[in-house]
């Protein structure tokens, strides 16, 4: 049986059967229906080639009515166009704006030239790219110091490698500084697939040339369901300029990346932008690589955080409990120092040890380079200093969604096998690590401690 043909092969057939045709000249006029008293005499140029190509647009163009009459081949329905609903927030001249991904320099450079004093402090990352900028103090939103005595911090990536790094990672921040204009895009394979999933909508997904995705606003990466689009692009210019608050400040998103799968998404690479530590996948970008390490189909999540209930807290033992107030204490500025170990391990990326042998000195705790407790953001002191909210003392490890390289596991053998050791301290009534500083500690039944893990900082909120 002759495969049916879609509409625009017969379209190209018929237009090269009539390129081939040659007609003569002043040739007169043949009603049609009437008979034509030349038709012995005169020769018609027709060529084989152009003979062929007829009889073969004949019996295509027959095998595509039949085809469409069957239902085999239907006319694509035409694609949904629209603006985004994602939409890029704007700040008035007085507030902060979303640096999120910008570069070092030109951070630097527009907040001078809004008249304000800027501290830039590198934040330790393992893979990113360089120089890039990962948060702010005050965070977007927020009113723009103008005091003389005011500043504004700027946290910047400083990774202590790029070799060896999943691409993943470094294609993360390349799509936030792509969607906010800032450079180019990761490699894509020469078609992208682009789909979108959410409650109460389709799964609906579209494939376009990497072609035409060069332009982060192109309507090419439009995605509709009905009168309802979305895009890539937009959801994260969207994310990166929201204001996002705590306890009723603004406070500074961040970029984050999950290296696991979350439900529903069959993908180990999930971006999101969020303050705190959102439901997985939540609001995110997630993607897949095809054998050569490009990008071949890209997928936005548009589930909201699901509604949840705070997990029982298992008080630990009195002697632990005792030690790990006394330590929160200590952090928000009370005298007494608690029982320590003669060196404990401190698992925290930065500039500091990772065996602290002065644990009693507030100042040894920082990661920051030149910025130490409490406005270090990669300090466990200094995050819970900066936390106001009620901190609960609970039994063993935290449980969060966009957690990486620190669950127990990941540690050395002595702490991971040290379950029962752990007591963390969290923000009273929040789930997993949705929102605030999250704490670690490895306490002896005596109440010793020997290690302290900052699983989530607390930036300052302005």
């Amino acid at each position: 049986m002759t495969d049916p043909i879609d509409e625009g092969v017969a379209r190209r057939l018929l237009a090269n059967a009539a390129a081939t045709v040659e007609v003569v000249e002043h040739a007169p006029l043949t009603l049609t229906g009437m008979p034509d008293p030349d038709a012995l005499h005169r020769r018609r140029w027709v060529s084989p080639v152009a003979a062929a190509a007829v009889l073969v647009l004949v019996v295509g163009l027959t095998a595509w009515a039949l085809g469409r009459q069957a239902g085999m081949s239907p006319d694509p329905a035409p694609r949904p166009t629209g603006d985004p609903v994602e939409t890029e927030h704007a700040f008035e001249a007085g507030q902060m704006p979303s640096y999120l991904g910008f570069d070092r320099a030109d951070a630097v450079a527009d907040l001078e030239a809004r008249g304000v004093e800027v501290d830039v402090v590198e934040r330790p990352t393992d893979c990113s790219l360089r120089d890039v900028v990962a948060g702010t103090s005050p965070g977007p939103g927020a009113p723009l110091p103008t005091e003389k005595w005011d500043s504004v911090t700027v946290w910047v990536t400083a990774p202590a490698r790029t070799e060896g790094c999943y691409d993943s990672w470094l294609d993360a921040w390349k799509l936030l500084r792509f969607a906010r204009g800032l450079g180019p895009a990761p490699e894509f394979t020469d078609q992208v697939r682009l789909a979108f999933w959410g409650p109460g909508q389709s799964n609906r997904s579209v494939t376009v040339d990497a072609a035409d995705l060069t332009d982060p606003k192109a309507a090419a990466w439009t995605v509709c369901d009905g009168a309802t689009c979305h895009a890539v692009p937009a959801l994260l210019r969207d994310l990166a300029t929201r204001t996002w608050t705590r306890g009723g400040q603004a406070v500074s998103p961040e970029l984050l990346v999950v290296d696991e799968e979350c439900p529903g998404t069959h993908s180990s690479f999930i971006l999101t932008i969020a303050a705190g530590r959102p439901a997985c996948p939540g609001l995110s970008v997630f993607w897949t690589y095809d054998g050569e390490g490009r990008i071949n189909v890209i997928s936005m999540s548009l589930e909201g955080a699901p509604a949840a209930s705070p997990p029982p807290i298992e008080p630990p033992t009195a002697g632990r409990a005792q030690s790990a107030r006394e330590f929160l204490a200590w952090a928000r500025g009370k005298d007494d120092v608690p029982r320590f170990a003669d060196r404990v391990r401190n698992f925290l990326a930065g500039f500091t040890s990772p065996w602290n042998d002065r644990p009693e000195e507030r100042f040894g705790w920082a990661g920051c380079s030149g910025l130490g407790y409490p406005d270090c953001g990669i300090d466990p002191l200094g995050a819970l200093f900066q936390e106001k909210r009620d901190i609960v003392v609970a039994a063993g490890p935290a449980t969060c969604s966009w957690r990486r390289d620190t669950t127990p596991a990941s540690l050395p053998k002595r702490f991971a096998q040290a379950g029962d050791d752990i007591v963390r301290l969290q923000v009273k009534n929040l789930v997993g690590c949705d929102d605030g500083a999250v704490v670690e500690l490895w306490i002896r039944p005596d109440g010793e401690i020997y290690g302290v893990q900052l699983v989530v900082p607390a930036l300052p909120a302005g």
